[in-house]
């Protein structure tokens, strides 16, 4: 059986080293004490081969909540730069616009056969 040594297993990290008030403080990054806590919890003799049972359910979740933001993203920004412009710019033209007036220039252009 092959031994390695323990570069071999750890993943890279970082040793900061400083100062205060002439006391020497040493520190190893984050990552490297969560990779010891786990290896310590899992059994030396395991090799577990990735999790594959629900994969696909699981995934199916995901896309659709993807999915349903996306669609919500969309419609709302489709809401405020589509529809909003185009329900002022009609807003305003009704609100100067006289059928009357309208129906008397049509009239006199000759447009209606019957009036």
């Amino acid at each position: 059986m092959a031994h390695l040594s323990i570069a071999a297993v750890l993943p890279p990290f970082r040793i900061y080293r400083w100062q205060y008030k002439g006391i020497d403080f040493c520190s190893i990054s984050i990552s490297v004490l969560k990779f010891a806590i786990d290896m310590a919890n899992t059994p030396a003799t395991s090799s577990a081969g990735p999790v594959l049972r629900g994969l696909h359910n699981a995934t199916i979740k995901r896309n659709l909540a993807i999915s349903l933001g996306l669609t919500a993203l969309v419609t709302v920004a489709y809401k405020i730069l589509v529809n909003d412009p185009k329900k002022a710019a009609y807003a305003d033209f009704y609100s100067k616009y006289d059928a009357n007036k309208s129906f008397e220039r049509m009239k006199a252009a000759g447009r209606f056969q019957s009036c």
